[in-house]
This record gives structure tokens, C-alpha cells and sequence, in this order.
């Protein structure tokens, strides 16, 4: 097993702190309140490009995203001194990929000065007066990262210093014109530190609900957020705007981390109104909202419009199956009644002029023709409305496979190709007409609702963790025996009960 390989990087910040704002938790005294602690988002290492002469490929950086808050929250400290007590902890960590960025596990490093191929975004919160008192002053300017790592190769001879140790290169130095630097492998993220050296001059502490501006090509901006669950406040020190984003959240809702990420994550994604009714709406359950007088009419139309654009055919198409099936049977019945008088005449007539006989025998056959005619008539129409029931049937199936799309169900999501759409509406189509109008419904208030709320539906990354769609789920794994005609009639014109 390879050596673990300790490594640090330290980075300067720049902020800018609206000193009214900075009121809301520093008391008369200059103190930090009781019950407050700070919130910011810290950029903390980049990827790909040359830091203190080392070089983190982006999978590696990627893969080591959660070392950062399991098996614990890793702690915030001063110059890295884990004897103390920690001022904060990082409550949630995420990679996020520059313009340069991209999937794939080959990339050329950079060996110049670039912000990389993507880089470690962490909110952490700090809880210690002090801390942030250092902070708000000016004192703390600088951040500083540690980690560990299973390899270090070395760019010139490619020697991995975890297992033979180092060679004779010095990171930084060039030879035959080719620059010395270490590439690591996995990384391991033990802590994050306020120092005094900056040495990642693309990183920092930056606010993450505004595009990133750079005051000097040494620093980036940070952005603090003074947050107290007793007093419900949660607020930008660094924004001119009085917004609490407690008010995006219900009365009674209690602060936790997940709390404030969420209230962070929100501000980023909603407009901010003044108005409390448009505010509190967005945190309405499905419940409420229908129990709402506008929602209930716009769920009432939407039911209205889908039943009179599949049950009005529906009916349609039934009403003339049923009509046709009818006429033709009167006029079975009616053709029967003639060839039965026919043949009883004819059996009463021993004897009869051979002429006679031959008209009525070809009477009879033209009847017989016609009753031939007539029930080959009938077959048809029951075929063509038949084959019109089908194709509503398939009709609704393709508007519950469209609207799944829209709203990004798991059970569509991979779905890329026209035949793997088929295929797919080719499984909805099993199930029966009303089953398919249920979840119409269903998706049709989902969809209204996130109209309402202004919240857009997101693909889905990885379709095999999300959560299963299995409204009105048919299963297929049972043969099915092919139905008759006459089933197929009766399972889509059935009565309502």
C-alpha cells in the first residue's frame, strides 16, 4: 500500500462588507451577537492547472468531493492548528466545472496561469465569535486547504514519490526546457484554514448566487452572510438590498444546515419579491395549492380540456362502432326473415313450372349474396373502429409519454432515439384507457403546479438513483394472450361503474 502524501495550498480572498449591513450581528459594544455565525462559499482548490507546482487531474478532484463532509464535516481552523478547537465546519462541498471543463478523464494540464478545468466550491459556516470577528475586520485574508494523496508523479521521470520516494527533480525547476511538477492521484480532504500566504491565486471565498468579478488578478470576491436561528436571519453583508431569506421560508420551520443550504440554494434560483403572498406560495405542499381558488380553476380547466380532446373521440368512435353493429344486425335479421319465407314457399311447391323454380332458387342466391355482402359490410366497420379505438388508445399513450418528457420522469429521461420512443409508448399503450387519463390528470396538475411556482423541472444526472415513477405501473413480465375483437371492444367501451 502507497504512503499518504500530505499536501497544502493556500489562496488569497477579497471582500467588501456593506457596513450597515454589518450591524445586524455586531452589537453596540463591537462584539459579535450572541447565537450568530457566518456562512460564505469558498472556491477551494482548482483542477488541471499549476498550483504551488502541483497538478490535480479533475477526476481525482471530482472523485474526492464528498472526503469533505463524510465520514464527518471537516473542520475550519486557524493557520491549521488541529490542537484547537475548530472556529467552523464545511456543511457542504460540490465541483464545479470552469468553461474549460469536460467529462472526459483525459485533459492536458495547464502550465500557466489559469483558473482550470473546474475547482471544489464549499459553504462552510463559522461559529466562533472571534473568528469572525477577524473576518469582518480584515484580519483573515487568506485560506488555506490541506489534503492528502496515494501518488505524487513527478512530470520529468515519471517517478511516484508516495512508494520510491523522491527523485532528483525539484518541482519548479526546468530541465532540457521541460518544467518539473508533481500530478497526484486520489485525494483525500482533511481541512480548510484561515492563514496569512496566498498561493492559489485563482480560489477563495466567493459568494455563489452572483456572477464571479474579480478585483485584481491576485484575489477573488467573497461574500458573507450573517445567519441566527434564534433571531430567523439569514442575510448578505455584503448587499446593499435589506433581504432576509428567512421570509422565503413558513413560520416554524427551524433552522438546521440543511435549512440554510436550501435557503442559499433558493436565493440563486428565485427572483426576490415583496410580496408575501407570491413569496410564501413557493413552499406550499400539493395540498395546499389545490386547496387555492385559482389553482382549483386552472386544474379544472386542464381536466375539461384533456377530456374534450380524448373522451369527445372516444365517445365519438363508440357511438358509431355501436351504430353500425346494430344496422347490420336489423339487416341480418331482415335477410334471414326473406330466405326463411323463401324456403318455405318453395318446400310447399311440389310441383311448379322448372322456370318458376329456377327464378325463386335465384332469388334465393341473390339474397344470399347480398346477407354475404352486407355481414362482410359490418366486418369492416367493426374493423375500422376497431382500428380507430386503437389508435386513440395510442394517441393517449404518446400524451402521457410526452407529458413524462416534459417533466422529466425517470422512466423517459435515456430515452434519445425514435425507436426507443416507440418502444416506450408501445409499454404506456398496454395499460387502459382510463389508467392512461388518471396520470394525464395527475401530470397535467404537476405541470400547472410548476408553472405556478416557477420552479423548471432539471435532468436528471444519474436516472438509476432517482426515484422510480410508478403511477399506475403495468406489469409486463406476464405473457398476454392476444385478445378477440370482441374484447377489444369490450375493455375500451366499457361501462363506467
Amino acid at each position: 500500500m502507497s504512503k499518504q502524501l500530505e499536501l497544502i495550498d493556500t489562496f488569497p480572498v477579497n471582500f467588501k462588507i456593506d457596513k450597515e449591513k454589518e450591524t445586524v450581528m455586531v452589537d453596540s459594544s463591537g462584539g459579535i451577537k450572541k447565537d450568530y455565525s457566518l456562512i460564505c462559499e469558498v472556491d477551494a482548490t482548482h483542477s488541471g492547472t499549476l498550483i504551488n507546482n502541483r497538478i490535480y487531474p479533475p477526476q481525482s478532484m471530482k472523485k474526492g468531493i464528498k472526503t469533505w463532509t463524510s465520514p464527518y464535516k471537516k473542520p475550519v481552523l486557524t493557520n491549521h492548528d488541529d490542537s484547537r478547537d475548530p472556529v467552523g465546519r464545511v456543511i457542504k462541498a460540490k465541483y464545479e466545472k470552469t468553461p474549460l471543463g469536460f467529462e472526459s478523464s483525459d485533459y492536458s494540464p495547464i502550465l500557466k496561469r489559469s483558473d482550470g478545468y473546474g475547482y471544489q466550491r464549499l459553504t462552510v459556516k463559522i461559529t466562533d465569535p472571534s473568528a469572525i470577528q477577524k473576518i469582518l475586520d480584515g484580519r483573515y485574508e487568506t485560506v488555506s486547504v490541506r489534503m492528502s494523496t496515494n501518488h505524487a508523479f513527478c512530470s520529468i521521470c515519471n517517478t511516484d514519490w508516495s512508494e520510491e520516494g523522491p527523485c532528483d527533480h525539484i518541482p519548479g525547476q526546468r530541465y532540457d526546457k521541460k518544467l518539473a511538477y508533481m500530478t497526484t492521484g486520489d485525494l483525500s480532504y482533511r481541512e480548510i484554514s484561515f492563514v496569512n500566504i496566498p498561493a492559489d491565486e485563482f480560489a477563495g471565498v466567493k459568494e455563489a448566487m452572483i456572477t464571479e468579478e474579480k478585483d485584481s488578478k491576485n484575489s477573488v470576491k467573497m461574500s458573507l452572510y450573517a445567519n441566527s436561528a434564534e433571531d430567523r436571519v439569514l442575510s448578505n453583508l455584503s448587499s446593499g438590498e435589506d433581504v432576509n431569506l428567512y421570509n422565503l421560508l413558513d413560520e416554524g420551520i427551524e433552522e438546521s444546515d440543511e435549512v440554510v443550504l436550501h435557503l442559499l440554494d433558493k436565493s440563486g434560483k428565485t427572483k426576490k419579491s415583496h410580496k408575501e403572498e407570491d413569496v410564501k406560495i413557493e413552499g406550499l405542499t400539493k395540498e395546499q395549492l389545490q386547496d387555492l381558488k385559482i389553482v382549483k380553476e386552472m386544474i379544472d380547466e386542464a381536466v375539461v380540456k384533456v377530456k374534450s380532446e380524448y373522451e369527445d373521440k372516444a365517445k365519438k368512435a363508440k357511438e358509431e362502432c355501436e351504430k353500425a353493429v346494430k344496422d347490420s344486425a336489423a339487416e341480418k335479421d331482415k335477410l334471414q326473415a326473406e330466405i326463411s319465407a323463401l324456403k318455405e314457399t318453395k318446400d310447399k311447391k311440389e310441383e311448379g313450372d322448372s322456370a318458376e323454380v329456377k327464378d325463386e332458387s335465384e332469388e334465393i342466391k341473390a339474397l344470399k349474396d347480398e346477407l354475404k355482402e352486407k355481414e362482410d359490410d359490418r366486418k369492416r366497420i367493426m374493423d375500422e373502429n376497431i382500428k380507430i379505438n386503437s389508435e386513440l388508445h395510442k394517441m393517449m399513450a404518446e400524451r402521457l409519454y410526452d407529458l413524462k418528457k416534459v417533466l422529466v420522469k425517470p422512466d423517459v429521461a435515456d430515452i434519445k432515439t425514435p425507436d426507443a420512443r416507440d418502444k416506450k409508448v408501445g409499454e404506456l399503450a398496454q395499460r387502459s384507457v382510463d389508467s392512461l387519463k388518471d396520470q394525464i390528470v395527475d401530470l397535467l396538475l404537476e405541470h400547472e403546479q410548476m408553472i405556478t411556482t416557477g420552479v423548471k423541472s432539471r435532468d436528471i444526472s444519474n436516472p438509476g438513483a432517482a426515484q422510480v415513477d410508478k403511477t399506475n405501473e403495468v406489469k409486463d413480465n406476464e405473457p398476454k394472450e392476444k385478445e378477440t375483437k370482441k374484447e377489444t371492444l369490450n375493455r375500451l367501451f366499457s361501462k363506467s361503474k
